[in-house]
């Protein structure tokens, strides 16, 4: 089994590098990758915690960018993880993030429902920032039943407290993934209400490859997406976007064929 989308409490997700890996190991997972969103600081735990298990980490990362008005999600494979370029980017979205949160934290003050930005980094093990720790601290709070309501009532896009994360641009972040040898895929594309000529465009830039196997698509649009990366000879990957408890998305309930992977690997700059 190969999952190539998955998340450790150094970005948004429940669990360790060292928990996830070995909660990969019971599943029977050959390859995982960490693609935590814009940041590589779990990968070297993860690569350590792997020895000896016969699983392959593959270092990758998801960068939130625009695209046409809209937050589209770039996952990068095989990055170099020293790339300075890419981590000066990562340092500068950590920096985003945590403005994004004060802002959302304002918008939600002005709804009477008081946070503060402690109270939501005393979430994260890493003291980082996301929507997921927000809805985390407004179950905590009482104010949502459960994190789903909170992004459905609050943080979701053109929800009350919502605000854009940053205009890096899906361009400019394929760019910088291949600078540092990784390969560029498009996360989830229909969660980012892409559609193909979208993908067409992109392609323009170096795009490599499609999620087209996520949790959240259908399995017609699985299948629609399939025949986009099939006809635009790009790669297409499955990932189960793992997060842990707080999302309905078990470790490789979406799996990468072993031919596609190795398609994937042959277009490594």
């Amino acid at each position: 089994m190969i999952d190539l989308h998955t998340h450790t409490h150094f970005s948004d997700g429940e669990h360790a590098p060292t928990s996830l890996v070995q909660l990969a190991q019971k599943m029977g997972i050959r390859v995982l990758a960490i693609t935590d969103h814009d940041t590589l600081d779990g990968i070297a735990q993860a690569q350590t915690a792997a020895k000896g298990t016969g699983i392959e980490i593959v270092p990758g990362i998801e960068l939130s960018t625009q695209y046409e008005g809209r937050e589209v999600h770039l996952l990068g494979h095989f990055v170099d993880t020293t790339n300075t370029t890419l981590l000066a980017v990562c340092q500068q979205m950590q920096i985003a993030r945590e403005q994004r949160m004060e802002g959302m934290l304002q918008k939600l003050e002005t709804l009477h429902i008081s946070l503060s930005k402690e109270e939501v980094a005393a979430l994260s093990p890493q003291g980082r920032f996301s929507r997921a720790h927000l809805a985390q601290a407004l179950v905590k709070k009482g104010v949502c039943k459960n994190t789903f309501s909170a992004f459905e009532l609050y943080l979701k896009a053109g929800k009350p407290a919502w605000l854009p994360l940053t205009q890096i641009s899906t361009m400019q972040a394929i760019a910088w993934v291949h600078q540092a040898h990784g390969t560029a895929s498009l996360a989830h594309p229909n969660v980012s209400h892409l559609e193909a000529k979208d993908v067409e465009a992109l392609c323009l830039h170096g795009l490599d490859g499609i999620e087209t196997d996520h949790p959240e698509h259908s399995a017609t649009e699985r299948k629609q997406w399939r025949q986009v990366a099939q006809r635009l000879q790009l790669v297409s990957l499955g990932g189960s976007d793992f997060h842990g408890k707080h999302s309905n998305r078990p470790l490789g309930c979406m799996s990468t064929s072993p031919e596609e992977f190795l398609a994937l690997q042959m277009r490594r700059p």
